[in-house]
């Protein structure tokens, strides 16, 4: 190595802070920017964590931060302790095994998805000629703040676009002084044959349901669009019927918002209360529960990142590496946790804060009609609970 090192001359690049840009810049162009694009549009991600954008933002730029400085202490301590040729050989190898991985994996995503197996190859050049860059140019602090502004700046213009109110596509209203409300129930996993007999009939056990059936429409021919929930609340919301007819590329951004929702605030007050979906407006006649924040800010957080840092292993790395990652199909949360599509934690029992919300909705705007969205799990595991809805404790099935 140190003949190799030699030949290549001296060292002009000896500073620790930069050579730490040099690798941080790897990670963020490789892995960082795929996972915040994938991410920066999709509403549904955000409110399911009961995080914001810009929060985000700010927690990630004083994430690499810390992480830059942790990286230049350590090669601080190394170039204190070894002989410049040493450092030097250091620092190469870190630099280079880096590049080499992150390059590779990139490739294989991107180039060589015909020929995967030219991929690594073709990053071990990307980062010998890195490597031979870093050693004689100090540039890895201005290309580590650039690809961090990359990275960064999707999720910014996303917020500063304008909230979904504002990016809602317009819907003609004809003039109705006495526009009714709506409230829109959807009980996730409420089976059909344990809420109505063979005619079609409420069963007495729902007298609530009942009580609705008597003066509304009962539709006993039906189908669900989809079998997860993060599929099938969306395509309900977007007026879609058959999924498999609108291909994968347009599903993924049905499922990343909340459909006819926001057109709907010009004209409603919209209250939307749902372990996954919320919406959110400024104006004074636009209530909005939902998606409570679970726990402090710190513990949202870090389990935005670990989500995050989930989309990132299995959309940016390249098997078998992305296998060690969990899977993100059927939720929008708690990915590592290996639950339902709600998570661990999500609350089962929210008619209170579905009910709170048509309050505040009615005393904001008194004179405004109301879009109810109450999207209720309390269904979701029927083991959970008897058929009054009283929880079973140990679970055990009905």
């Amino acid at each position: 190595m140190r003949d190799i090192t030699s030949r290549l001359g001296v060292r002009n690049n000896t500073s620790p802070y930069d050579s730490a840009s040099w690798l941080l810049a790897a990670v963020v162009l490789a892995v960082v920017i795929p996972a915040n694009d994938k991410i920066a549009s999709n509403d549904v991600f955000f409110s399911a964590h009961g995080v914001s954008p810009i929060a985000w933002v700010i927690v990630l730029v004083v994430a690499l931060i810390a992480l830059w400085l942790g990286l230049a202490g350590v090669l601080t301590l190394l170039k204190r302790n070894l002989t410049p040729t040493g450092f030097d050989i250091a620092a190469s190898v870190i630099i280079f095994v880096t590049v080499w991985f992150f390059a590779g994996n990139a490739l294989t995503q991107t180039l060589f998805q015909g020929a995967p197996v030219l991929a690594p190859i073709a990053g071990l050049l990307v980062a010998s000629a890195v490597t031979l860059i870093a050693r004689r140019f100090t540039m890895g602090s201005p290309l580590f703040v650039f690809a961090s502004l990359a990275a960064v700046v999707p999720v910014v213009l996303a917020v500063f676009a304008g909230g979904a109110a504002q990016a809602a596509t317009p819907i003609d209203f004809t003039p109705d002084p006495q526009r009714p409300s709506i409230v829109w129930v959807v009980s996730d996993e409420l089976q059909y044959p344990l809420v109505f007999d063979g005619s079609g009939e409420i069963r007495p056990e729902f007298p609530n349901l009942k009580a609705l059936q008597a003066d509304s429409t009962t539709y006993t021919h039906a189908y669900s669009a989809a079998n997860y929930t993060d599929y099938a609340v969306p395509s309900m919301l977007a007026g879609i019927s058959d999924i498999a007819e609108q291909g994968p590329d347009r599903m993924q951004e049905v499922r990343a918002n909340i459909g006819i929702v926001p057109s709907l605030a010009s004209e409603y007050s919209v209250v939307m209360e749902s372990p996954l979906y919320r919406f959110e407006c400024d104006t004074s006649d636009c209530a909005s529960v939902g998606a409570p924040a679970e726990g402090n800010f710190a513990s949202r957080m870090l389990g935005f990142a670990a989500d995050t840092a989930a989309i990132a292993g299995r959309t940016a790395l390249a098997r078998p590496f992305s296998d060690a990652f969990p899977s993100l199909d059927g939720k929008w949360r708690d990915f590592w946790s290996g639950g339902d599509e709600f998570g661990d934690n999500a609350e089962g029992n929210s008619v209170g804060k579905a009910i709170a919300g048509l309050r505040v909705a009615e005393e904001t705007a008194p004179t405004t009609p109301i879009f109810a969205f109450w999207h209720t799990i309390r269904t979701h595991a029927p083991w959970n609970v008897d058929r009054e809805g009283k929880e079973i404790y140990p679970s055990r099935l009905p």
